[in-house]
């Protein structure tokens, strides 16, 4: 199954990767990246030099390395990486379960009548390519009936961390206006964010959130005299543009992998960067 998202681990990477060099390390990332997308990679070396775009002999030697060392065919005719694919299993086995918990949250809301299906229902995204860990916003379910203040009261929806949001809203994007008052009708908005989703009650996918709105050079006022704030990400017709993209054009690599996969390249560099210097 494609997913933008996958997990990192840097103990246990440095460990299996000390003695590469810093060309694969950026091969092996990107490999990664290309495997959590699309799956086990084609035997077709060719066909790999041209996915992670290595264009000379030096790069096609660090894509040989890497695939050699980590990389092993399996019966399909294709080459595995065995602890992608044993965390592969382990993400599928996450979305159904919340898929079903998803489902049985709607079927206590909605009874028998649920109109919305299993579109909603499924954990997965959708036929437009939008990732699990940041869906997009449900559209609104009347004229069907809404539910009561006491459904909502029984625990359908977890509570939502308003301080913990806007910490973490601090923590990522430290750049742009602070949160000085948080008051009741902002409070409500986040709120209603929080609900939307079944994926989005939980803190993992707000931070996935708010780093993504930091990999625009708009939201981030570097390309204009705008600056975005938390109460400007979080209103309803905001979020679903910057869910879809809509502030990340001039990205440099937008169109070559997607946004989830280019926040962790850049991450994962990042961090192969500053401990190369500390250990150089």
């Amino acid at each position: 199954m494609s997913d933008p998202y996958y997990p990192f681990y840097p103990g246990d990477y440095l460990r299996d990767t000390r003695g590469l060099t810093h060309g694969e390390h950026g091969a092996y990332i990107l490999l990664l990246c290309e495997y959590y997308t699309t799956g086990p990679l084609p035997k077709d070396r060719d066909r790999i030099y041209r996915t992670v775009s290595a264009m000379t002999d030096m790069e096609r030697g660090s894509v040989d390395n890497v695939l050699d060392k980590f990389f092993k065919e399996n019966n399909d005719g294709k080459l595995h990486n065995k602890r992608a694919d044993k965390e592969i299993e382990k993400r599928n086995a996450f979305i159904e379960d919340q898929t079903r918990k998803s489902k049985l949250g709607n079927k206590a809301r909605w009874g028998n009548n649920d109109p919305r299906g299993d579109a909603h229902g499924d954990a997965r995204g959708d036929a437009r390519g939008c990732p699990p860990t940041i869906p997009l916003p449900s559209p609104s379910p009347s004229p069907y009936p809404k539910p009561s203040p006491k459904d909502i009261n029984e625990g359908l929806h977890p509570h939502c961390p308003q301080k913990e949001i806007v910490d973490l809203y601090h923590e990522i994007l430290p750049e742009l206006p602070p949160v000085k008052k948080w008051p009741e009708h902002l409070q409500k908005i986040l709120r209603a964010r929080w609900r939307e989703e079944p994926e989005r009650q939980n803190l993992e996918w707000w931070k996935s959130y708010l780093q993504f709105v930091r990999q625009s050079v708009f939201l981030m006022g570097k390309k204009t005299d705008f600056q975005a704030d938390l109460e400007w990400i979080i209103r309803p017709t905001n979020m679903a543009k910057i869910l879809n993209g809509r502030y990340h054009k001039d990205h440099p690599l937008s169109g070559k992998f997607s946004d989830k996969t280019i926040k962790t390249i850049e991450n994962l560099q990042e961090w192969i960067d500053e401990k190369s210097q500390k250990t150089g």
